[in-house]
């Protein structure tokens, strides 16, 4: 994952990312920072203005990733809408915490509100917290009946046995944080 960090004066984090050697780093899930509004408030940070930070984060992109495979995802649904709107060639999709967090945009309160969005904003799919789907696996067949695709993250993507649950319900793909560990998990199931 390869993180975009918006501030006064810095405004992209990814440039550097994209000069590592292709074949270690064949893709990216570029996951662009940008404060909902009760965020912005609670840091006092006075951020640049959206149009402005997804053209300077894509210029970024167009400069630099040459031929890799990218994804954006973020959790503000403005930002994923710009992504969106401004240019074609890569995938967005809505971060959510899927009710886990509550803010005042409906569409980041809950997963109902984030798979509208996603849904009404043409955007690729969803990037949701995996407790909601382990615990009530009938929420994965709400998502994909949107004809949204189903990323999930969260520490429970670190146990073997819930990237396997989640793969045979139909999630599309997982974020995990012990990557060297899952992969020899689920390899070894296969062999």
């Amino acid at each position: 994952v390869c993180v975009c960090v918006c501030f006064p004066g810095c405004m992209c984090g990814c440039a550097e990312k994209f000069h590592v050697p292709f074949f270690s780093l064949p893709g990216f899930n570029i996951e662009v920072k940008y404060p909902l509004a009760e965020e912005a408030e609670a840091s006092h940070v006075t951020m640049t203005e959206m149009n402005e930070y997804v053209d300077v984060v894509l210029r970024c992109v167009y400069d630099f990733a040459k031929s890799r495979p990218i994804i954006f995802s973020c959790f503000h649904p403005d930002i994923c809408r710009l992504l969106a709107i401004k240019q074609p060639n890569y995938p967005v999709f809505f971060l959510t915490s899927a009710g886990h967090d509550k803010f005042r945009d409906p569409r980041c309160s809950s997963l109902r509100g984030a798979v509208r969005f996603a849904s009404g904003a043409n955007l690729l799919g969803i990037v949701s917290r995996a407790l909601p789907f382990l615990e009530c696996p009938e929420l994965v067949h709400e998502v994909k009946s949107h004809g949204l695709l189903l990323l999930t993250w969260g520490s429970e993507n670190n146990q073997v046995d819930n990237v396997n649950n989640q793969k045979a319900l139909g999630v599309d793909a997982v974020v995990v944080d012990h990557v060297a560990h899952v992969r020899r998990g689920l390899t070894a199931r296969v062999e």
